[in-house]
């Protein structure tokens, strides 16, 4: 049985080139990084290369900044899905 992660990958290879994503870092992202801060970062990097790419990079701040946030608020909310990490792992 295949897991998400594996979906993903196979899901979106095709548009790795659309993005500027490098096929090793997106494996890396989706079976490596274990602990929450780093996947975060993994990601807020991710989609740095991705908004780069597509002239947005000045939108990172507001992605890192919703990031900080949504990793603050855990205590209050701990049901609450850090929306970076899940977004980054769609591109």
């Amino acid at each position: 049985m295949t897991n998400i992660n594996e979906t993903l990958l196979k899901e979106t290879k095709p548009y790795f080139y659309i993005y500027d994503c490098r096929e090793d870092e997106i494996e890396h992202f989706l079976f490596c990084c274990r602990k929450f801060l780093e996947r975060q970062k993994e990601a807020i990097r991710i989609i740095e290369g991705i908004m780069t790419a597509h002239g947005k990079k000045d939108l990172l701040r507001q992605v890192s900044e919703l990031a900080r946030v949504e990793y603050g608020i855990r205590e209050l909310e701990p049901w609450v899905r850090d929306h970076v990490v899940h977004e980054s792992r769609n591109c």
